[in-house]
């Protein structure tokens, strides 16, 4: 009895030293995007207005178009509709919900290799995805994601120890979640699929191995399709189908070249942090493999020849040895479909960092073993441990110079008066003293994030400008429908970027070279909403980089 309350204790002090470590790390770093000055990265700016379009009333893919899956835009109405529509109901949501992520990370590594490589892990795991140019502000679907891919990894560990169907329903479910917020972040769900099927079939049970598959896919299947219907009772469907599928098909055979090969392996061995975490992967997947090829084929001899249960410690290393067969399948795939998905941007590489840690955790587990035994007299053992300190330099580095605010902006932060306010650039104050709240307002920019924050309406689903040069459904581009909207709700105001993405015209006095690169049905699209500004608006105004448009009749 003593000892079991001694335990109890001792793991209530780990959770509340674990929950105080994530919180002090994730409000530090936090600081540094304080939503009262840091404005939104462009795809949060998206999210979120569509997510204040949604509170609204309005529906996604309809009248907020954008190609991906629904679950980040619901998320972002969610905080709006807990918190109002501000930058702070975001970056509060987000800060929770990484403290979150962060605590279930510890809790499974925790579960599977124990307390200090937990914190370890933890650490390096949190520090990697706030670094500034991976975790970009937040509020992206990457950093949504991340939980669910862990619950998977939780989760087939799970069925390893104990076979039962629940886990496999939260293998399909957290994958479903996954896909969700964007197909290509399925990968766990995938390896977990393969990893269930290696590990039932060589029990020469095919029956339950198929059992199990069609028990995860039906879990997987069931949450996509619940999602469906509410586009099919809005006969919006083709809208659905169109963005989550085709649209990310056109979008990755487009971006995908050798190029942006060689720029995802840039990001993961040279640039830090990721180049330090790569290193650690690969070294435990290496430490992994080397002593555990024979020990894998013998446990995959000894249970084709015996059905016996074997004991609680050789159950959970054949978990754990399983497990690793899973990273190292999920980082395969992960790092594959980023480098497939042709942009390389940063946020991309949050998905990889959670069966990357994992690999880093079997890792150190392997060092901390050999503490144990004392065998650092052993030369590769002292070999090993030289090569993480020299890595972990680099990237300590990185997260003190680029993550860790210093003291006046700390202190600014919590001793500001008004936390909730939010210190709106020219544009976006002149927008909102300017515009009739019920009109729309057009910002023809790369930036949606002054929606948001104006808290004006857009007369327009193309809240990304990009979207308009791509194919809509049975549509070759967006140009007809953007006319259409403009024509049934003309905006009372156009915000022109200057230097916008693309060099969106109004300031060119050659047509050729409003758009040099654009296909010629492109083109025509433009100089139709070129003319249709010419004949309907002038320009009142201008501010910094931006010419402000009104139409004639509201013009002073």
């Amino acid at each position: 009895m003593i000892t079991k309350q001694k335990t109890t204790v001792k793991q209530t002090a780990e959770i509340i030293l674990a929950i105080l470590f994530i919180l002090s790390i994730i409000i530090t770093v936090q600081v540094a995007v304080d939503p009262t000055v840091q404005s939104m990265a462009v795809d949060s700016g998206l999210f979120a207005y569509c997510g204040q379009r949604i509170v609204s009333g309005e529906l996604l893919y309809r009248d907020c178009w954008d190609n991906k899956p629904p679950g980040v835009y619901y998320l972002n109405a969610f905080a709006i509709l807990l918190g109002g529509s501000s930058h702070w109901s975001i970056w509060v949501f987000q800060t929770l919900w990484v403290a979150i992520t962060a605590f279930v990370f510890f809790l499974v590594i925790r579960k599977i290799w124990g307390s200090p490589i937990a914190f370890f892990t933890t650490g390096i795991f949190l520090l990697t995805l706030l670094s500034p140019g991976i975790y970009q502000s937040g509020n992206l679907s990457e950093s949504y994601t991340l939980v669910f891919i862990i619950l998977i990894f939780a989760a087939l560990y799970s069925f390893l120890l104990h076979q039962n169907r629940f886990s496999l329903v939260g293998i399909g479910f957290f994958t479903a979640c996954a896909f969700l917020l964007k197909p290509t972040y399925m990968m766990a769900g995938i390896a977990a699929i393969l990893t269930v099927f290696i590990t039932t079939v060589q029990k020469r049970n095919f029956r339950w191995s198929i059992f199990n598959i069609l028990v995860i896919l039906l879990s997987v299947f069931i949450p996509p399709l619940l999602v469906a219907s509410y586009w099919i009772s809005q006969d919006a469907f083709k809208e659905l189908w169109f963005a989550v599928f085709t649209n990310n098909r056109l979008y990755i055979q487009q971006s995908f070249s050798m190029q942006s090969m060689i720029g995802t392996a840039r990001k993961l061995l040279i640039e830090q942090p990721l180049a330090s975490l790569t290193a650690f992967t690969l070294a435990g997947l290496i430490a992994f493999y080397s002593q555990n090829w024979r020990k894998l084929g013998s446990i995959l001899l000894a249970r084709i020849n015996s059905r016996q249960a074997g004991t609680e410690g050789s159950l959970q290393d054949d978990a754990r040895h399983w497990l690793m067969v899973m990273v190292s399948i999920t980082v395969g795939l992960d790092v594959l479909m980023t480098a497939i998905s042709g942009k390389n941007f940063g946020h991309y590489f949050q998905v990889p960092l959670v069966s990357m840690t994992i690999g880093c955790a079997y890792l150190f587990s392997t060092i901390i073993q050999s503490v144990r035994k004392s065998s650092l007299h052993n030369s590769h053992h002292l070999a090993v441990l030289s090569f993480i300190l020299v890595l972990l330099v680099p990237w300590s580095v990185e997260v003190i110079e680029n993550q860790v605010p210093g003291r006046a902006k700390i202190s600014a932060f919590f001793n500001q008066g008004d936390i909730r306010s939010y210190q709106m650039s020219p544009i976006e104050e002149y927008i909102f003293q300017n515009s009739n709240p019920n009109e729309s307002v057009l910002i023809w920019g790369y930036d949606p994030t002054i929606y948001f924050v104006t808290g004006m309406r857009s007369p327009t689903r193309f809240i990304f400008l990009d979207h308009l040069f791509t194919p809509i459904p049975k549509k070759i581009n967006g140009f007809g429908v953007f006319e259409a909207e403009l024509e049934a709700d003309p905006p009372g105001m156009i915000a022109v970027e200057r230097d916008a993405y693309l060099g969106l015209l109004l300031f060119a006095e050659n047509k050729m070279d409003i758009c040099p690169s654009c296909s010629p049905d492109s083109l025509q699209g433009i100089e139709q909403f070129q003319e249709y500004v010419d004949h309907n608006y002038c320009k009142v105004t201008e501010i910094s980089d931006w010419a402000i448009y009104k139409r004639m009749m509201d013009a002073p």
